[in-house]
C-alpha cells in the first residue's frame, strides 16, 4: 500500500483539536456510546498509521499544524468514529463506536502499527503520563517530558534527618512489599514537588511516572479509576508503576470517611485491597495535613511504605544553609523556616545588594 497524502485526499482545518471534538460531541449525543482511548510514544510516522486506518475508514478532516497533526476517520458504514493526533514523537487514539468490538478494533490495529519508545529519562527529563477524566467516562492520558534534577543538586534544601531518609529513598530499585501507598506531609513552601521530581527520576529505570491531574473525580468515578489502574504503561510486565497524587488532604485526615467514604475506600483498595494486588502500582499522596491528624487507615504499617514528614528547618540549620548563600545575619530568623520562607530571604538579600550597587556605583 502506499501511503496516503492528506493533503491531496482530505479538506484542511483547524485547529488540531477538531477531530477530537467532533468526536466528543456525536458520543455525547448517544451516536457512539463506547469509547477508548489509547496514547503512546512511538518511533512510527505519521503515514505509517494513516495508511493502516485509510485502509479500513475514510478520512473526513486533516489538520497540519507542523510538528502537530490530527485526523478524524470514519468507518465506511458509519458504525465507528476515530481521532487520530500525532504531536511531535506521541500519538493519541480516541475511538467512539457502536459496539466495544467495534471501539477495540480500531485500538488494535493502532497498536499493531505503532512500536513503543522505551520510557527512559534524559539528562534533564523524564516522561510522565498525565491522566483526566474522559468527558464520556474512563480515563485521557497525556504525556510530557518533564524538567527534574537530581537527587544530589536539591539534597542541600531539606532538613539533615529527612535529607538521610530521602538518600534511601532514592536508592530503592524495587519495593520491598511493606504496602504500595506513599506519603508525603507537611506545610506548603517545604520541597515536596521538588523531592517527587527527582524520586521519578531516580526510578525512571524500573518505575514509569503517572500524575493523576483530578484526584477528585479519579477516586470517586470508579469507572475512571479502573481504566488507569488496569491500563498497560508499556510492553514489559515486570515494570513498575508509580501514581503521583497531589494535594490529597481530602482523603487524608481522620474525618475523611464521614467526607468522602466511598473514594476514601477506593484509595485503600488500591493500596492493598483485591483490585491492587499483583498491579505492581504505586501511589504518591502529597498533603498539607499535619502527621498527628492523618487518617491511620491510609497510613498504617502493611498498606503504608513511606511516611514522611516534610517539616520546617530548625534555627540553626535554616542560618546555616542561609550563611552558605551569603545572607546577611540580620536577616536570619530566629525561630525556624521552611524552605520557601528561606528562599524568599535569598532573594530578598540580592535585591539589597543590588540596591546598595545602584547607589554607591
Amino acid at each position: 500500500m502506499t501511503a496516503v497524502n492528506p493533503s491531496t485526499s482530505t479538506t484542511q482545518v483547524g485547529p488540531s483539536a477538531i477531530g477530537e471534538e467532533i468526536l466528543t460531541s456525536r458520543a455525547l449525543a448517544g451516536d457512539f456510546p463506547v469509547v477508548r482511548t489509547f496514547s503512546q510514544r512511538s518511533t512510527a510516522s505519521w503515514d505509517d498509521l494513516a495508511t493502516v486506518f485509510s485502509a479500513v475508514g475514510k478520512m473526513n478532516f486533516f489538520s497540519d499544524g507542523g510538528c502537530t497533526k490530527s485526523a478524524l476517520f470514519e468507518t465506511t458504514n458509519g458504525s465507528a468514529l476515530v481521532s487520530v493526533k500525532k504531536s511531535e514523537d506521541r500519538f493519541y487514539i480516541t475511538a467512539a463506536a457502536q459496539t466495544a468490538g467495534g471501539a477495540d478494533a480500531w485500538i488494535k490495529a493502532a497498536l499493531d502499527v505503532l512500536p513503543a519508545v522505551p520510557f527512559v529519562s534524559t539528562d534533564n527529563t523524564i516522561p510522565i503520563v498525565f491522566f483526566s477524566e474522559h468527558p464520556m467516562g474512563g480515563a485521557i492520558s497525556r504525556w510530557r517530558d518533564v524538567p527534574a534534577g537530581q537527587w544530589d543538586e536539591i539534597a542541600g534544601n531539606y532538613p539533615a534527618e529527612l535529607r538521610t531518609k530521602l538518600g534511601k529513598l532514592m536508592a530503592v530499585n524495587e519495593p520491598d512489599g511493606s504496602g504500595n501507598i506513599m506519603l508525603f506531609h507537611g506545610p506548603p513552601g517545604t520541597g515536596k514537588t521538588r523531592v517527587i521530581e527527582a524520586l521519578l527520576r531516580a526510578w525512571a529505570p524500573w518505575c514509569q511516572a503517572s500524575v493523576i491531574v483530578d484526584p477528585d473525580r479519579f477516586f470517586s468515578d470508579a469507572t475512571y479509576m479502573n481504566d488507569v489502574i488496569l491500563s498497560t504503561a508499556d510492553d514489559d510486565p515486570d515494570r513498575w508503576r508509580i501514581l503521583v497524587v497531589e494535594d490529597g488532604d481530602e482523603y487524608m485526615d481522620v474525618n475523611a470517611k464521614a467526607r468522602s467514604g466511598q473514594a476514601l475506600s477506593r484509595l485503600l483498595n488500591i493500596g492493598d485491597g483485591l483490585i491492587g494486588r499483583g498491579l505492581r502500582t504505586l501511589t504518591l499522596i502529597t498533603t498539607n495535613v499535619p502527621m498527628e491528624q492523618l487518617n491511620p487507615a491510609v497510613s498504617r504499617p502493611g498498606r503504608c511504605s513511606v511516611n514522611l514528614n516534610f517539616g520546617r528547618f530548625e534555627k540553626d540549620e535554616a542560618n546555616a544553609w542561609l550563611a552558605e548563600r551569603g545572607v546577611p545575619e540580620s536577616l536570619h530568623p530566629s525561630d525556624g523556616a521552611s524552605l520557601a520562607e528561606m528562599y524568599d530571604l535569598v532573594r530578598r538579600s540580592a535585591r539589597v545588594d543590588e540596591l546598595v550597587a545602584r547607589f554607591t556605583s
